[in-house]
C-alpha cells in the first residue's frame, strides 16, 4: 500500500522516508558530503559506496592509492623502511603490530 505521493510527479511511496529521498531528485538536494572530497550525494548509502570504492589517499612515492588514511600510513613504512614493532626474542622488525604477533 502506497500512502505517500509526490506532489511534483505523482509517484507514490510506502514510507515517508522514501518520499523524502525521492523529493531530492526534484530539488537537487544532496545532503551527504564525502569526508574525503567535495562530492555530495542524495543518500547516505550512495555516499558509503563512494567512500568504499574511492581511494583519496595517494602515496607520494609510488602513487598507490588507499581508501583509508591509516592504510596509507602503513604503506608508507615500506618506503621509509620503518619497522617500529620488534620481536622480543629475535629483534626482527615489523611495520604492523599484528604481523609481529603472528611471527
Amino acid at each position: 500500500q502506497k500512502l505517500f505521493s509526490c506532489h511534483v510527479c505523482s509517484n507514490s511511496f510506502s514510507t515517508k522516508g522514501s518520499l523524502k529521498v525521492h523529493m531530492r531528485l526534484h530539488t537537487g538536494a544532496k545532503p551527504f558530503k564525502c569526508p574525503h572530497c567535495d562530492l555530495r550525494f542524495r543518500t547516505s548509502g550512495r555516499r558509503k559506496t563512494h567512500i568504499q570504492w574511492e581511494r583519496p589517499f595517494q602515496c607520494t612515492v609510488c602513487e598507490k592509492a588507499f581508501n583509508q588514511k591509516s592504510a596509507l600510513q602503513v604503506h608508507m613504512k615500506k618506503h621509509t623502511g620503518e619497522r617500529p614493532y620488534k620481536c622480543d626474542y629475535c629483534a626482527m622488525g615489523f611495520t604492523q603490530k599484528s604481523n609481529m604477533k603472528l611471527h
